[in-house]
């Protein structure tokens, strides 16, 4: 049981079961999945990226000089979406450790009553 809020007139306790616990494990697991996924996706980009800056310096490139400005434009909006995906998976690690909390909250307060 955790009291939710103050303790004051109004406001009440609620009594945590078994459901309530596999419901964070499962928002864990989720989250936990999202970040895995949002790992990957910088892993392609930072790869897209450098691709494209390569580019600019291969000599057998036709366009590498008229294509410059496009392809430095290009690498740093990808490199805007590789630090949007490193905020989302910091974002999403806190939410993992928000919800451990929680799950280790639950287990104790149904432990102590």
């Amino acid at each position: 049981m955790a009291v939710l809020g103050p303790r004051e007139k109004g406001y009440h306790a609620k009594l945590y079961t078994p459901t309530d616990i596999r419901r964070l494990q499962r928002w864990d697991e989720l989250v936990s999945e999202a970040i895995v996924v949002l790992e990957g996706n910088v892993e392609v980009l930072l790869a897209l990226r450098q691709f494209y800056l390569h580019l600019l310096q291969n000599r057998d490139f036709p366009q590498r000089q008229s294509c410059a400005d496009e392809i430095s434009d290009f690498a740093n909006q990808i490199e805007i979406m590789i630090n949007d995906c490193r905020i989302n998976i910091g974002r999403a690690r806190a939410l993992v450790k928000t919800t451990t909390d929680r799950k280790e909250l639950v287990r104790r307060t149904t432990d102590f009553w």
